[in-house]
Formats: structure tokens, C-alpha cells, sequence
């Protein structure tokens, strides 16, 4: 099984660090357990065995884990942290915990070089001096005749534009333009032509539902294979997010939400 979590000190200081060692262990093993989507295979007997600790306290972990949590780092999905998906969960922030892509790294070098390089480059030379005779005209020459940069510094490579194939473009901008798209284009070719044209037949209720509510997917989780989340019954996931709630789970709604303890007024 190979994760992708980055731990960092910021962990030990969100509100999660204030529930009680099982819960916190529940949720190191989601992070460490799920896959580059976010994705944890598992029922909570699963999580219990995977984490060591009691049952009861996997299933309070994950009750908790699928609550608003309004002291959250990340207000994303009003501080939610996972979500159940088919076959096990998603770790709703967990890009927050991935590890660096190197591209993203290699930009980011290029881009600090480049800073490096334009602040050193001498002034400009003046409209009336010769060009030929100011001295950066040597080190133009040598540069332009030898085909290298100047000695010590790297240079840019060349980008290429990757070109993506019209049946996924216009998946793409049906669902919205969210998620890794170079990932999407991967899972997209691993798909097969009834499979992609179900994507898109689903990618309008699965909409309604995150009008309704849900937790958005990115793009290339929600068109990976192995998930085939758009088989799911999404008019089925929407009649249930907007059901209206009977009217004690509204009582107790609100009697959590300004703090009474609802067993203490039932008893």
C-alpha cells in the first residue's frame, strides 16, 4: 500500500489534536492509509484493526470525522474531514497532506533562478553608446555562439503544451474544471467508450448532489477505475440530501447547536 501523506507541525495544533488519543489515531491512520485520491478502502472494522483500537471508538472517530467542525484550520466543507465513498471513505482536505510534485518543485526553482538571474543583469545601455562595444556584447557572443547559458547557471528547459482530446475537454469543462487535469487525461484513457460516455450521462445529477450539499470530488477521483463513482445512484444520493429531516431530528439539531445536552432533557 503506498501513501501519500506529508505530516506536517501544523497537525499538532488543529482542533482535531483536542479529541481524545483513539479519535487522533483514526485519523493519522486515514492519512496514512489513502491513496493519491483520497481515497481509504475500508469499512470501520477496517480502520479499527488498521488504527488498534476499540471498534466503538473507530465508529465515533468516523461520526466525527463526517461533522461540521467550526474550530477547523480548513473551512472547506465547513471543516468536514472525510466522506463515505463506495467501498470505504475519502479524506475530504487531503491535499493539504500529499507530498510535493516535483514539476511543481522544478517551477518553482526555475522561477526563483529566473528572479536571481534579472536582478543581477547589468543596466540597460544607453540609446547613444555602441552596442557592439559595451562589454555584456561579449558575453552575448560567447552565449549565443556556444549555445550554453552563463557558466554556473541552469537553464530553463522548454515547455511543451499537452494537448488533450476533445471527448475529455469537454468532460472536463462539463464537470466544471476541477481536479489535477494531466491526472484526469490518465485515468480518462483508461476508460472505455461506454465507460466515458456513462461519465459524462452522470456528471449532471452528481452536480444536483453537490448543489444539494455534498463534498465536489476532483475531476480525475471521481473517473478513476478502481472507484467508478459515476455508477452511483446520484438521483437516489440527491432525494436524500434534500429530504426534509423529521421534525425531532430538527429539535435535536438545534439543541445541539446552542450547546443543551439533549440526554440530560430526555431523561
Amino acid at each position: 500500500m503506498s501513501g501519500f501523506t506529508k505530516l506536517v507541525p501544523e497537525i499538532i495544533q488543529s482542533s482535531i489534536w483536542n479529541e481524545p488519543s483513539d479519535i487522533r489515531i483514526v485519523w493519522i491512520t486515514l492519512l496514512a492509509t489513502k491513496d493519491a485520491d483520497g481515497y481509504v478502502r475500508g469499512d470501520a472494522k477496517t480502520l479499527a484493526r488498521l488504527a488498534n483500537v476499540p471498534l466503538e471508538s473507530a465508529v465515533e472517530a468516523l461520526e466525527k470525522f463526517q461533522q461540521p467542525d467550526p474550530g477547523s484550520h480548513t473551512p472547506d466543507n465547513e471543516g468536514r474531514r472525510v466522506a463515505p465513498a463506495p467501498g470505504g471513505w475519502v479524506v475530504l482536505n487531503h491535499e493539504l497532506y500529499r507530498v510535493r510534485d516535483p514539476q511543481a518543485e522544478h517551477a518553482e526553482y526555475m522561477r526563483a533562478w529566473r528572479l536571481r538571474r534579472d536582478s543581477a543583469k547589468p543596466d540597460a545601455v544607453n540609446a547613444g553608446d555602441s552596442q557592439v562595444n559595451h562589454p555584456s556584447a561579449s558575453v552575448s557572443a560567447s552565449v549565443s555562439g556556444t549555445g550554453e547559458g552563463v557558466q554556473g547557471e541552469p537553464q530553463p528547459k522548454p515547455t511543451r503544451q499537452r494537448s488533450y482530446p476533445p471527448d475529455f475537454e469537454a468532460a472536463w469543462e462539463a464537470f466544471g474544471r476541477y481536479g489535477a487535469k494531466p491526472r484526469a487525461l490518465d485515468y480518462w484513457r483508461h476508460l472505455a467508450e461506454t465507460d466515458r460516455q456513462a461519465v459524462v450521462a452522470a456528471i449532471p445529477g452528481y452536480l444536483a448532489c453537490v448543489t444539494a450539499g455534498r463534498a465536489k470530488k476532483q475531476f480525475e477521483g471521481w473517473i478513476n477505475p478502481q472507484n467508478r463513482l459515476w455508477e452511483m445512484d446520484w438521483a437516489a444520493v440527491l432525494g436524500e440530501l434534500t429530504r426534509p429531516l423529521p421534525a425531532r431530528a430538527v429539535e435535536n439539531r438545534q439543541r445541539i447547536s446552542t450547546g443543551i445536552d439533549i440526554m440530560a432533557i430526555e431523561k
